[in-house]
């Protein structure tokens, strides 16, 4: 969001006030900026403010608190109840040096209060570009929050992805090791001599009662050992080849026979 450049075109003002001389000396008060080009709108009541202010929301309203068909006040509750409190900044104009009317129109939403027997061209000028700063800063400050909100919603839902993805993982691991010792109790009930082949047919893994049919003591004699070798005295160590083969190649492969020990 771009800060208000004052000098990259005309500032829109709509000035509500229902004394022509007013908005007279107001407008020629706003024309006597150097540096600043003004487009100043007219309204003299609240119905015709409402209408400029659907046709054309400004950069900065002049609001008088007297007017004939209500006050600035109720017009000001209406303003920000339709467009926000910060849509575009606000400046309440009174002939009253009442503070309450000051109070309540910067508690209402306006962002200043200047008094009209009091207002030259310096004061009305840097009220309004004032009032347009501080409902920029306003709106950059609630998209900031707003941007701060969703960015730590979408933290929040990493993080229970992430919880979720542990709790899975967990899951998982206590389901593997469950039917690790499934598996390990059904390997210790057998006396059948349980071998696992890499994909080059050497023994990576023996079973106990394996390796108690085949009379090896040392648990590690197995391991790296080529298992078609084992059938060479049986003369079936190439079927043992291609049994190991099919197996690699993800097919079955099926061998009979009585392995010396």
């Amino acid at each position: 969001m771009m800060p208000p450049d004052f000098t990259a075109r005309a500032v829109r003002v709509l000035l509500v006030d229902d004394a022509p001389e007013d908005r007279v000396l107001f407008r020629r008060l706003l024309s006597k900026s150097d540096d600043v080009a003004y487009e100043v709108r007219e309204a003299g009541n609240v119905a015709e403010a409402r209408k400029m202010l659907t046709e054309s929301p400004p950069d900065c309203l002049l609001l008088d608190y007297d007017l004939p068909d209500g006050n600035g006040l109720e017009l000001l509750r209406a303003v920000v109840a339709r467009y926000g409190q910060h849509a575009f900044g606000i400046v309440m104009l009174t002939g009253s040096a009442a503070t309450v009317i000051a109070v309540e129109a910067l508690q209402v939403g306006a962002h200043d209060f200047l008094l009209k027997g009091t207002v030259n061209g310096v004061l009305l000028q840097q009220g309004v570009r004032n009032a347009i700063e501080k409902a920029f800063i306003h709106r950059a400050l609630e998209a900031s929050r707003l941007e701060l909100s969703r960015k730590n919603e979408e933290l929040e839902k990493h993080v229970i992805e992430l919880e979720r993805e542990a709790a899975e993982r967990q899951r998982a691991q206590y389901e593997l090791k469950d039917n690790q010792a499934f598996l390990e109790s059904v390997i210790g009930a057998t006396t059948d001599c349980l071998k696992v082949l890499g994909l080059d047919g050497r023994i990576s893994w023996m079973s106990e009662n394996g390796r108690r049919v085949m009379e090896i003591s040392d648990p590690a004699w197995a391991e790296g050992r080529d298992w078609p070798g084992f059938w060479a005295l049986d003369g079936k160590e190439e079927q043992a080849r291609a049994v190991v083969a099919a197996a690699a190649a993800g097919k079955v492969g099926r061998l009979r026979g009585r392995c010396p020990t």
